[in-house]
């Protein structure tokens, strides 16, 4: 019996600190609801007093004018307020992304690390060297459904460019099969201009041959370690040619 008591005094004295922290709570909205409707009434005071001393010096007349001159001033400044900000946050995000894309840059100086990578990883990093090598709109679409592209970008001639990535093992090759599909499905039904096959193993001799038919640049793990040891070197050539000759 005497459990049973100490039981509901434990909860008497929860329900009483509970009704306690909801009446501070309800409180501080009152509060908060106090202080902007007085903030609300203090500009309209102020307001009623701009408009009075607008009357007694430009009178009555030109008085409509003025009022509505301060309004939209206060309103273009907020709006003003509003854009700086909404670019600095643009800035910002513009910062993170180019901090991230010299990380990845960073692990691919060496083709251990490239290798390490995820197919995604592998993905976001050849987006990283357009990005630095001044392609625009660089998108990251690979998955499935891709239709052989994982890539799609404008390449600086306004040109748009496609990119098929895979992550190969070294003694996986590319070969002339996975270089075709490619050029099918690039020319055919993403109507790009441009092709890139970028792979961290290498590319057999019968590939090479059909992408120099084509036109197609070949980046294979040594190109690409290169490639981005170039991009974070502060003398490097970025307009290097990159095609297989």
């Amino acid at each position: 019996m005497a459990r049973r008591r100490r039981t509901t005094s434990r909860q008497r004295a929860a329900s009483r600190r509970n009704l306690a922290k909801a009446r501070a709570v309800r409180a501080r909205r009152v509060g908060w609801g106090r202080s902007k409707s007085s903030k609300t009434q203090s500009r309209a005071a102020a307001l009623l007093i701009a408009v009075v001393v607008i009357i007694a010096t430009h009178g009555v007349v030109l008085a409509p004018i003025v009022v509505v001159a301060l309004v939209y001033g206060a309103a273009r400044n907020r709006s003003v307020f509003h854009s700086t900000t909404s670019v600095g946050r643009l800035v910002h995000e513009r910062a993170l992304a180019k901090r991230e894309r010299l990380v990845r840059l960073q692990r691919a100086t060496q083709i251990a690390p490239m290798l390490a990578m995820t197919p995604r990883e592998f993905e976001l990093l050849v987006a990283s060297i357009l990005h630095e090598l001044c392609y625009s709109n660089v998108s990251v679409t690979g998955g499935p459904g891709d239709l052989a592209v994982d890539i799609s970008a404008v390449n600086p001639d306004g040109d748009k460019a496609v990119v098929q990535c895979k992550r190969y093992a070294p003694e996986h090759r590319v070969g002339s099969r996975d270089v075709q599909s490619f050029i099918g499905m690039a020319f055919q039904h993403h109507n790009a201009k441009e092709l890139i096959f970028a792979t961290t193993s290498t590319f057999t001799e019968p590939a090479q041959n059909l992408a120099r038919r084509h036109q197609i640049k070949l980046w294979d793990g040594g190109q690409l370690t290169k490639l981005a040891a170039q991009i974070l070197s502060p003398e490097s050539d970025t307009e290097s040619d990159t095609a297989v000759e």
